[in-house]
């Protein structure tokens, strides 16, 4: 059985625990030859609270590489998204790190396991008095 995984949906997922509420996605694509072969691009844009002071929120805007497929150019620009977001702090695991886990834990349920990888980041939160 086999799952496709949305890519901004899945960050969306993965983020929403992390006061991430909106992601905004642009993807565009132009046409490149004669043949109509076309090249994608996706950027993606939202705002995220600074680990260790959530009132404090950094943006995060990045785009990907020109690809041939839509799916390609949305994967550059997740995978560049959670890069921005490791240097802020946060530990995110990669697509094939959540499916490995999933499959361990006898479940296909691929979101839910990046919902507790951000949770955990969640708990790691110092909050001030």
């Amino acid at each position: 059985m086999s799952q496709t995984i949305k890519p901004v949906k899945w960050l969306e997922a993965a983020l929403w625990l992390l006061g991430v509420w909106d992601i905004f996605e642009t993807t565009t694509s132009e046409v490149v030859n004669d043949e109509g072969g076309e090249l994608w691009t996706c950027s993606l844009a939202f705002d995220i609270p600074i680990r260790y002071n959530n009132e404090v929120r950094q943006d995060i805007v990045q785009t990907g590489r020109q690809s041939p497929t839509k799916i390609g150019a949305q994967i550059d620009a997740v995978l560049l998204s959670l890069q921005a977001i490791e240097r802020i702090g946060y530990r995110m695991p990669d697509f094939s790190s959540l499916k490995i886990e999933a499959l361990r834990q006898h479940s296909l349920d691929v979101p839910r396991v990046s919902e507790r990888h951000a949770t955990f980041n969640h708990m790691d939160v110092v909050r001030r008095v």
